[in-house]
């Protein structure tokens, strides 16, 4: 089976596929960077570091759904 406007296979594109997320799977199972030895109370103290908070005066999300949705 031939892709539409392609000389590829069908079945090559999936070979290629097949071998694109078995490469990403080999990649997630190497081991982790020194970055996350980092404690718990690093990483927690991190996020609530960069955490943002949007002003006072911003609509909330309900707001912004019904505007969105209104459109």
């Amino acid at each position: 089976m031939q892709l539409r406007g392609s000389s590829a296979k069908v079945s090559d594109s999936f070979d290629e596929l097949r071998a694109f997320i078995l490469q990403l799977l080999h990649e997630q199972q190497q081991p982790v960077s020194n970055e996350s030895t980092r404690s718990l109370e690093d990483v927690f103290a991190s996020i609530d570091c960069h955490m943002w908070t949007p002003p006072t005066e911003a609509k909330s999300l309900m707001e912004l759904v019904r505007e969105d949705r209104d459109r």
